[in-house]
């Protein structure tokens, strides 16, 4: 099968083809797609494939050798094309030697919570490879551990940082390696790292502050949001957690107009997003929570 074929996603036969959907019918639909990472640099890089396998290969043992394939034409420093291949993974790239749209930059730069001269480095990068998630694993944290794996691999080609445009936040180049160490590995695969693959967003308003998530639909939950009082960021980031937590550790569904007690004294209704939806709506669908009395709680029937 050609680069172009794999790209595609076409399939050999009708064979293939076949038992490929009939595996995608069990699929959990919410947890199928994504997701993607933009690694940015101040030049293309040209692919080395063998150095690329070896770097991804010494991270950890493997069940398989890792496959790139390379558009040779297209990996001149212009453009490039590939497809990288390892155990149930496929991360598919496509570069240019170009930065990425303004308006990308400024709502995943400017709203992460990076130093400023981080910042400015990612700002300022002058090429883009964008790396998505093809696979067939359906565990959001082995998709991102995957990713991160490739990301890696070019660290030592001129990587400057990379964008989460689904969470509205970037990283530095330099945090890479501690992302793919066995402790983090060991770490990110028990408990997602929210931190690193969602992000805390402040928006005050002329009526109150906004604070929302970003990036949960990838583990395919809900995205959060509270009205609020920029004071009660650290508590009502800390809710938001807890509410993630508790949905994806115990597979429990939220909807407007359920309510949940977190703590002894906490409790919480969800509502569907009122306002500003441009910048609180998400993939699935965002929540807004309010605080209420414990007298408001919905009673099982």
């Amino acid at each position: 099968m050609g680069l172009i074929d794999k790209f595609l996603g076409r399939k050999e036969n009708k064979k293939e083809l076949k038992q490929d959907r009939a595996e995608n019918e069990d699929k959990d639909l919410n947890l199928e797609d994504g997701p993607a990472l933009i690694m940015v640099f101040d030049s293309l890089p040209i692919i080395d494939g063998k150095n690329l396998s070896e770097r991804i290969e010494k991270i950890e043992k493997l069940n398989t050798e890792v496959e790139v394939t390379i558009e040779k034409e297209l990996n001149n420093g212009e453009t490039l094309l590939s497809v990288i291949e390892f155990d149930d993974h496929k991360i598919k790239l496509v570069g240019f030697n170009a930065p990425l749209p303004d308006d990308v930059i400024n709502y995943t730069v400017d709203c992460s919570y990076w130093k400023p001269e981080d910042k400015d480095n990612i700002r300022n990068h002058k090429a883009h490879i964008i790396c998505y998630y093809d696979g067939q694993n359906l565990d959001p944290s082995e998709k991102y551990i995957a990713l991160y794996k490739v990301i890696y691999g070019f660290k030592e080609k001129g990587l400057v940082g990379i964008i989460n445009e689904g969470a509205w936040t970037c990283q530095p180049a330099y945090v890479v390696e501690d992302l793919v160490g066995k402790e983090m590995l060991m770490a990110s695969r028990e408990v997602p790292p929210l931190m690193l693959w969602t992000n805390f967003i402040k928006m005050p308003m002329d009526y109150g502050t906004w604070m929302f998530t970003k990036g949960n639909h990838i583990f395919g939950l809900n995205d959060f949001a509270y009205l609020g009082d920029i004071k009660e960021a650290s508590e009502i980031n800390e809710i938001f957690n807890n509410i993630f937590y508790y949905i994806y550790e115990n597979q429990a569904i939220v909807a407007s107009g359920h309510t949940l007690q977190i703590e002894e004294e906490v409790y919480l209704k969800f509502r569907d997003v009122y306002r500003e939806n441009e910048y609180l709506e998400s993939p699935l669908g965002t929540l807004v929570i309010e605080k209420i009395n414990q007298n408001e709680i919905n009673t099982p029937r």
